[in-house]
């Protein structure tokens, strides 16, 4: 946050300088803290607009770009052709990858 902005948040909240350096005392109930909680959670209301000004302006900067005229089209992908197929490995099922000899029986594989 900007200085300006936390002295603007300070003021909405009414924390004066001399209550905001030093620190809080905890709450002296579980209900306090609770109502303390859901008092101060989420994102605050100029968070929000902020954002909404963000997203507003790149969107409309998307909407205002349009793709380049070279660029292929669908119908240039139906005149393109294989000319070489180079098969990293083959389809057919592997043969014997592994073998298993019997410690006690050297002829039992």
């Amino acid at each position: 946050m900007t200085q300006e902005k936390l002295v603007d948040f300070k003021d909405k909240l009414g924390v004066s300088e001399a209550a905001a350096l030093q620190p809080e005392a905890p709450a002296a109930t579980a209900s306090n803290e609770y109502a303390y909680e859901q008092e101060n959670c989420g994102i605050y209301p100029e968070l929000i607009e902020k954002m909404n000004e963000v997203s507003g302006a790149l969107f409309n900067e998307r909407k205002a770009r349009h793709k380049p005229e070279d660029y292929f089209k669908p119908s240039d992908f139906c005149k393109l052709s294989e000319k070489g197929s180079y098969p990293l490995h083959s389809a057919a099922n592997p043969g014997i990858l592994s073998l298993d000899i019997n410690r006690t029986q050297t002829n039992y594989l």
